[in-house]
């Protein structure tokens, strides 16, 4: 029986301990979480894969319309689609399709200014925390009108009466990239070197003297487009589709569709304040310590 016993013991330290050490290797550090669509471009700062699409930022409307009483919310967010016959008549239809038609759904949102990118920024922020929390059960999601999952309101302890410890008091802070983000981003770009080779009509955008009105075909393209498709740690589009806000609100970065390639190759920055149809932007992520 005392045998018996002994197996029965150090099976059980066995057990212990091989649980121990599975625990440890499951718990990740926060520097090691990978924002969704990130990549990690420098010491913890990650920026998206590609440009905020169509349908991303009809789940930011949605979640307006749906979680506000105020209605304000959801109408001073609505994309300004009169750009594209801003841009030229001859595209009058994507005013009413470029937005709503979900064949556009994976296009780069365009007709937004630097003030509605903002706040779908600090918007966005908001939901990955909560989405974090609720998966690892630390909170349950919220389903209260007007009584959203804010940062703000989780840190002072007002979401559930869930008070932050100190290992839990980590986020992301979502912002629209600097100029200089942008440039450490270059290196991680897909290439215009190989443009004129991909088989994707957005090529004949960069080509000299296209009218790409005669052609009557949607001027941008898919936000994953991209000559290299095998490499996992890529930024798409950072020159060229859609020119992109930065963080000064004045300045766009990249180039689009509107440029000639020798244009995008030598010039990225131009000045802007006010939403295109070329125009678009995407976020960078940092892990932050909240200061209560």
């Amino acid at each position: 029986m005392k045998i018996l016993t002994s197996k029965y013991i150090l099976l059980f330290l066995v057990m212990a301990t091989i649980y121990a050490c599975s625990t440890t290797k499951k718990t990740i550090s926060y520097q090691d979480i990978i924002p969704p669509n990130g990549v990690l471009i420098g010491d913890n700062l990650y920026m998206d894969k590609t440009e905020v699409s169509n349908i991303n930022y009809k789940e930011y409307l949605h979640f307006l319309k749906t979680w506000y009483s105020d209605k304000s919310f959801y109408l001073k967010a609505l994309p300004d689609t009169t750009v594209w016959v801003v841009l030229d008549t001859c595209l009058a239809d994507l005013v009413s399709d470029y937005f709503r038609n979900p064949k556009y759904d994976e296009f780069p949102v365009v007709g937004i200014s630097f003030t509605q990118a903002q706040n779908y920024t600090k918007w966005r922020q908001d939901r990955v925390l909560e989405m974090m929390l609720v998966q690892t059960k630390m909170i349950k999601k919220i389903f209260e009108i007007d009584n959203v999952f804010l940062c703000e309101r989780y840190f002072s302890g007002g979401i559930q009466k869930f008070r932050p410890r100190d290992t839990t008091t980590f986020y992301l802070e979502y912002n629209i990239p600097s100029i200089e983000e942008w440039n450490v981003a270059i290196a991680y770009q897909d290439s215009l070197n190989h443009i004129n080779g991909c088989k994707d009509h957005q090529t004949i955008w960069y080509k000299k003297d296209v009218d790409f009105c005669k052609l009557e075909v949607t001027p941008t393209t898919f936000v994953n487009w991209g000559c290299t498709t095998t490499q996992q740690n890529m930024v798409y589009n950072l020159l060229g589709n859609v020119s992109e806000w930065s963080s000064d609100g004045k300045t766009c970065t990249g180039g689009s569709f509107i440029n000639k390639l020798d244009d995008i190759k030598s010039t990225t920055l131009r000045k802007e304040t006010k939403p295109a149809a070329w125009l678009g932007f995407r976020n960078i992520a940092k892990w932050k310590k909240w200061k209560i």
